[in-house]
């Protein structure tokens, strides 16, 4: 009798050893590196913050309209800025007829960066990908948004990175643009939020790129 006991405890041992590798196998094989074939287009929303930047605010729009990719919309917020940044943000999007797609936002006192980013992100749909962007930067070139969509068709990335150049220098950082589904970004209790916290509290779930994707403006 002790003898049978023995043998089905030990046959549940490894049946459930057998299971338990399974499950590891399989979680080791969804990794945030891993490519996906493309299936279907992700939504982005550049969310744009700008202070006093009318010197760069065209140049970082302009990286915006020139995406190859089409499915994304600008929330610009001019954050109490005291020259002309949102008279030439609003011109430029009237100019290259992107009035369809730009948010304009302006408001009469400074409120920061952080707020703004909270209360801006806290408006998109879950499923949308956030890209926060300052008005004196700009992106690299036109197939940026096209790279971003490939990464995120891995179920497994809820955050992805990029390198970044730095201008004038043109020296090349480990850092740079950032994205991440608004969902990730509600999730956190508001006196934690900041894009540091977002990234840990993806769990892994993050892809850094090498691809230098925009320009770090260090003129100002």
């Amino acid at each position: 009798m002790k003898q049978l006991f023995f043998l089905l405890f030990l046959a549940a041992a490894l049946l459930f050893g057998l299971k338990m590798g399974k499950k590891e196998s399989l979680h080791s094989i969804i990794t945030s590196e891993k490519e996906f074939p493309i299936k279907d287009r992700k939504t982005f929303v550049f969310l744009v913050y700008a202070y006093n930047q009318d010197s760069w605010v065209e140049r970082t729009l302009q990286s915006i309209f020139e995406q190859e990719y089409d499915y994304y919309r600008v929330v610009f917020i001019d954050d109490g800025s005291t020259d002309a940044t949102f008279g030439v943000a609003s011109s430029f999007v009237a100019e290259n007829n992107q009035e369809g797609r730009v948010v304009l936002i302006r408001n009469e006192e400074k409120l920061g960066l952080r707020t703004c980013l909270e209360q801006t992100i806290d408006q998109l749909l879950d499923q949308e990908i956030a890209i926060p962007l300052l008005a004196k930067d700009w992106l690299s070139h036109g197939g940026v948004l096209t790279r971003m969509n490939e990464v995120f068709q891995n179920p497994d990335v809820w955050l992805a990175s990029s390198s970044s150049v730095t201008f004038p220098s043109y020296e090349i950082l480990p850092s740079g643009l950032k994205s991440f589904y608004a969902a990730l970004f509600k999730q956190m209790p508001s006196s934690g939020r900041s894009l540091e916290s977002v990234e840990t509290l993806a769990k892994g779930r993050t892809r850094h790129l090498n691809d230098v994707l925009f320009f770090n403006n260090q003129t100002i």
